[in-house]
């Protein structure tokens, strides 16, 4: 049977070089020379005049090395992707899919009047992107002024009925986010800054960053909300090391809080959005940290009128944000079971022993005699029991395999957990999850974050989630 022109050109199409890079090396390749017709044409003004050419050369040789160098990092990058998965299979932003309860992947599945979309992101602070953490990436890449339409763009296509935002700048929320999200019905409905910067201008108005939430308003109305600072809620009444406590007060890490009420069911939700302090050596902050977020969302219940004592009347909740985090921290060969990390065993188990490695009790010896003698905080408690929604049997294989990738590290830190009162029906899958065969092998083949295609540090977490009867 004869093949037709179209079956043949797509049967050899996944061997044939995409349009999208051919036309983004033309486009390199004309701005150069456009650039170099710019020098010339100057030059020969210049000279004219008796202005050397030199100087013409001068002020215009950086434009064009950093055009070539950002060329030459491109066509590396592309090189690097063609060795590792071939050339018809190079990783590019992918559309997001969700995935269902029997495993069909959708980019726009149906949501109905009585469910929520809840997606959870760290946007990258401005200049947090500027920094000299992510000097691996080009200007052209890392500059706020130039991510935050990129950014604006794949928010807008997630198609959110609650967004869940971190590392959101107080400039950039008025300017950009606010603005922007309108466009598609988003309204922001709670916003927590990890600090004031009242007076500040220019790129440093952008300096205090925090968690916004948000919500879709022909969906959703917003009952009451609240911000707070989790150290405000640390359990140190009894707390016996000086340094400790001064570490925890420190750190200003917030928290935002909204009760939602869907329209469709009459139904409210609490969702609620943190940001973990970040540093990998300092699990201990992190544990009371959590501890300290649990208390706030139960004040925040009782305020509302919640009796948490009772289960009938225990609300839903939606727990979601950069908690800096995985899920485990090793493997323990006396039990043969992985640990789980302090924040996932407090979430998850509402309990943190002492016995736990991550305990400040325990956590104080391992950072010396310098940081003093242990808290004797005891067992942290917490009076909720959330579960991650990738830990559902049938969303174990749409696990992302990192949620951030930077020159230095890559893991997965953020997350979304729920309680028993919500039915989870799709996950967001990210574009390497555990269950794919060659994860390994496409991950070594995705380069750090931000880059051309992906505007922060980050990728996003989402669910979709209706209320139990």
């Amino acid at each position: 049977m004869l093949q037709t022109e179209t079956e043949a050109k797509a049967e050899h199409s996944p061997h044939q070089k995409p349009a999208v890079i051919f036309l983004d090396k033309m486009l390199y390749r004309h701005i150069t020379l456009v650039a170099l017709l710019l020098l010339w044409w100057q030059g020969c003004a210049y000279l004219k005049k008796g202005v050397q050419f030199a100087r013409v050369a001068t002020t215009s040789l950086p434009f064009l090395m950093s055009l070539l160098e950002d060329n030459d990092a491109m066509m590396e990058e592309e090189d690097v992707q063609s060795e590792v998965l071939g050339q018809g299979d190079r990783l590019r932003r992918l559309p997001s899919l969700w995935t269902d309860r029997v495993g069909v992947s959708d980019s726009m599945p149906m949501v109905g009047k009585e469910e929520l979309k809840i997606v959870s992101y760290n946007v990258l602070g401005p200049l947090h992107g500027e920094g000299s953490k992510h000097e691996y990436a080009p200007v052209h890449v890392t500059k706020w002024t130039r991510r935050r339409d990129k950014l604006m763009d794949e928010l807008r296509s997630l198609n959110a009925d609650i967004l869940c935002l971190q590392e959101v700048s107080q400039k950039g929320l008025k300017e950009t986010f606010i603005p922007g999200l309108r466009q598609v019905g988003l309204e922001c409905c709670g916003f927590a800054p990890s600090k004031k910067s009242e007076g500040s201008k220019g790129k440093y108005a952008h300096k205090s960053v925090g968690c916004a939430v948000f919500s879709r308003t022909n969906k959703v109305d917003v009952l009451q909300s609240k911000r707070v600072h989790l150290r405000d809620f640390a359990p140190l009444d009894n707390c016996m090391s000086h340094n400790f406590h001064v570490d925890v007060m420190s750190k200003w890490n917030a928290m935002t809080m909204v009760q939602c009420l869907i329209k469709a069911t009459n139904q409210t939700v609490i969702v609620c959005n943190s940001h973990l302090y970040w540093n990998p050596d300092r699990a201990d902050l992190k544990a009371i940290q959590t501890v300290s977020a649990c208390t706030a969302l139960s004040r925040f219940v009782a305020e509302l009128g919640f009796d948490l004592k009772c289960k009938e009347t225990t609300p839903p909740v939606i727990f979601c944000g950069d908690l800096n985090t995985s899920p485990d921290m090793g493997f323990d060969p006396e039990t043969g079971t992985s640990v789980r990390s302090a924040p996932f065993a407090i979430l998850s188990e509402g309990q943190l022993d002492t016995s736990h490695p991550q305990h400040p009790d325990r956590w104080s010896l391992k950072l010396g005699p310098d940081q003093g003698p242990s808290p004797r905080l005891g067992a942290l408690k917490s009076e909720w029991r959330f579960e991650n929604v990738y830990f559902d049997k049938v969303f174990q294989d749409q696990q992302p395999l990192f949620t951030t990738k930077t020159d230095d590290f890559s893991g997965w830190i953020d997350h979304i957990f729920v309680n028993e009162r919500l039915a989870v029906s799709h996950v967001l899958s990210g574009p390497i999850v555990v269950g794919d065969l060659r994860a390994n092998q496409k991950a070594r083949a995705f380069g750090p974050i931000p880059n051309r295609f992906y505007a922060s540090d980050h990728l996003p977490v989402g669910v979709i989630v209706s209320v139990r009867s």
